[in-house]
């Protein structure tokens, strides 16, 4: 895939809890961290730009990634969330990326024997991730603070989601701006508005998106990015709402808790 003239992955989610964790790093903010990192879906600038097929997915075979090395001499695999983060760092300038989700993100970067990854290098709400943090994610474990073993670490899928009615809605200009942005969109089925309490156990203010008919990632995620944008612009400092596609089953469940607020 081109470092220019596509959108790619957006992972809003991600960049909130960096910022965040950048902000105040305890254990809730570090969960939060973890889960977003499994969920996401990465730009991963490689050396060798063969490796790279058409559609942004890797061949087979030993990867050689772009790395940086740390003030004390460790080498890291660099990676990033968005197309912007990307382009903020010019020495990639021109080169191409694969698109990796974190699962599989974290599985290379151990059969690699990556010793750390660096998400948005140069950007003020970066994060590094550790060795022991790969290879509990890799296993899809969630790391301790203290931790490098598995039996010190939980499985996350072992923490089903949780949704509710919300607690609280958005100010009328943040909702009036949403449904403006929702109705450029026709293939945007209904809305919902409620909260999901994840593996952090803090439950997050989300809007669920339905479409009408199956569309291709990059596709969401331009709509993903243009409603997020939108609302960016009004939210106050710290307040903060997840967008997420719905799946069939995630979208049984939301539906069992709360209505559709669009249309309406």
């Amino acid at each position: 895939m081109e470092l220019t003239g596509s959108r790619g992955p957006t992972n809003p989610g991600l960049l909130e809890a960096m910022r965040l964790m950048s902000l105040e790093d305890d254990q809730g903010s570090r969960a939060r961290f973890y889960k977003e990192l499994l969920n996401g879906t990465f730009l991963v600038p490689l050396a060798d730009e063969s490796q790279v097929r058409a559609d942004g997915t890797l061949g087979s075979g030993q990867v050689n990634f772009v790395m940086a090395r740390s003030e004390e001499g460790y080498l890291y695999m660099l990676v990033f969330t968005d197309m912007r983060a990307v382009r903020k760092w010019k020495p990639l300038a021109g080169r191409r990326t694969a698109i990796m989700p974190g699962p599989a993100m974290f599985k290379t970067a151990v059969e690699n024997g990556i010793e750390g990854i660096v998400v948005n290098q140069r950007r003020h709400t970066g994060a590094t991730v550790t060795r022991a943090e790969i290879e509990a994610l890799a296993e899809g474990l969630m790391p301790t603070r203290d931790a490098g073993s598995a039996r010190e670490m939980q499985k996350i899928a072992e923490k089903p989601s949780v949704v509710r009615p919300p607690s609280r809605w958005p100010s009328i200009t943040v909702a009036d701006q949403l449904k403006t942005d929702l109705r450029k969109f026709p293939d945007l089925a209904e809305a919902y508005l409620f909260e999901m309490t994840r593996g952090d156990g803090v439950p997050h203010l989300t809007i669920g998106l339905r479409f009408n008919r199956m569309l291709d990632e990059l596709r969401v995620g331009t709509i993903v990015e243009t409603i997020g944008a939108g609302m960016k612009q009004l939210l106050l400092e710290r307040e903060y709402i997840d967008l997420l596609p719905l799946d069939d089953e995630l979208l049984r469940e939301v539906q069992a808790a709360v209505p559709p607020f669009y249309p309406a």
